[in-house]
């Protein structure tokens, strides 16, 4: 009988992604087009990536949220956490893959370093 692999090594959990839209971002990413047919696209590559993509509700603050992340620690953006909010879980997934693609291009650590940025002002 062959062997079986053992469970992989998981990264982990380093924090939340902290990062608010701009004014600019929030016009851009609500002009955008974003239909189930490319929900399920973006969904279909997210996980080939590796990614896991969560759904849930902050009562805190009445709005869904979608959870990006990566356990594999081979990847860059593992052990770390990027949220998206909406009135809508759609809108909660487009945002945060909207953070995703567009301002951080896929690469966590630009997020970190531009919140010190921002920090610094």
């Amino acid at each position: 009988m062959p062997k079986t692999k053992g469970p992989r090594e998981q990264a982990a959990f380093k924090g939340f992604i902290e990062y608010d839209l701009t004014e600019q971002e929030r016009a851009d990413l609500k002009k955008r087009e974003f239909d189930l047919v490319d929900a399920n696209v973006a969904m279909e590559n997210l996980v080939r990536d590796e990614y896991r993509v969560s759904f849930g509700f902050d009562f805190y603050n009445s709005t869904f949220t979608c959870s990006l992340s990566n356990k594999n620690p081979t990847h860059g953006n593992a052990g770390w956490v990027l949220v998206g909010r909406g009135s809508e879980p759609m809108k909660a997934f487009k945002q945060a893959l909207y953070k995703h693609l567009e301002v951080f291009q896929g690469v966590w650590s630009n997020a970190r370093s531009m919140s010190r940025a921002e920090l610094d002002d």
